[in-house]
């Protein structure tokens, strides 16, 4: 049989659901976004030459 078994930390639970928001803000940078421009693109062959 195993001896070692999981045991919760029930106070730090109680304490951490108690802190918890109905929202949540999370802060990430804005998705780069490269504007199409059909006079500065370029057919390119299989070796990536134009």
């Amino acid at each position: 049989l195993l001896t070692n078994r999981l045991k919760w930390d029930e106070e730090s639970l109680i304490i951490t659901e108690a802190q918890k928001d109905s929202t949540m803000k999370i802060d990430e940078p804005k998705t780069p976004f490269i504007h199409y421009d059909h006079e500065l693109d370029r057919v390119l062959d299989a070796d990536g030459n134009s």
